[in-house]
């Protein structure tokens, strides 16, 4: 297993305790009447979305801390952001943009989720 990385390792995530690649295809469902589920209707009309869930840990000193979190929030939060690669455990790369950021703040460390969303140039 790989150590997960966020824009090749310059962006330190901490300890990434839980990954999820979701791939939604985004078909479009429609039953028809009268009929068995082999007649139902699924087309691609809506596009493939693949989103990536992270749940981590980030510690260290309080400057540490507060550099991640607003770091992370500078990426996420900017009018026009920047797609960023993201190595997953097993390797894999992602060139991705920020969808959602939360993060709970501990005496000693921050807990954190980041949801992102595979991108292309748009």
């Amino acid at each position: 297993m790989t150590i997960p990385t966020l824009d090749s390792g310059t962006i330190d995530i901490g300890v990434v305790q839980d990954e999820q690649v979701t791939l939604d295809n985004g078909l479009f469902k429609k039953k028809l009447p009268g009929t068995n589920s082999e007649t139902a209707l699924a087309l691609d009309v809506f596009g493939k979305q693949r989103t990536i869930t992270i749940k981590g840990t980030k510690t260290g000193n309080e400057a540490t801390r507060k550099a991640f979190v607003e770091g992370i929030d500078a990426w996420a939060n900017a009018a026009i952001m920047e797609r960023k690669t993201y190595k997953s455990s097993l390797n894999k790369n992602y060139s991705v943009r920020a969808d959602v950021w939360s993060y709970a703040i501990h005496s000693t460390k921050i807990l954190y989720t980041l949801i992102l969303v595979e991108a292309g140039i748009i």
